[in-house]
């Protein structure tokens, strides 16, 4: 079972989204996650190179 399998079975969810848009969406959400950790990190002290590594935190 791939994850498209399993997107499909979510309510409300359309198949066609992640074929049009998909991968500009998640490259904008990985782009809002950079930004806030980065200034997360940077509050704290963090290094802030931490903040481009997905799945690093």
């Amino acid at each position: 079972m791939n994850i498209l399998h399993f997107i499909e079975k979510i309510p409300l969810f359309e198949l066609e989204f992640i074929e049009h848009i998909g991968v500009p969406y998640f490259v904008l959400l990985y782009l809002i996650d950079v930004y806030c950790t980065f200034r997360m990190c940077k509050s704290f002290n963090e290094p802030t190179w931490t903040s481009f590594i997905p799945f690093y935190n």
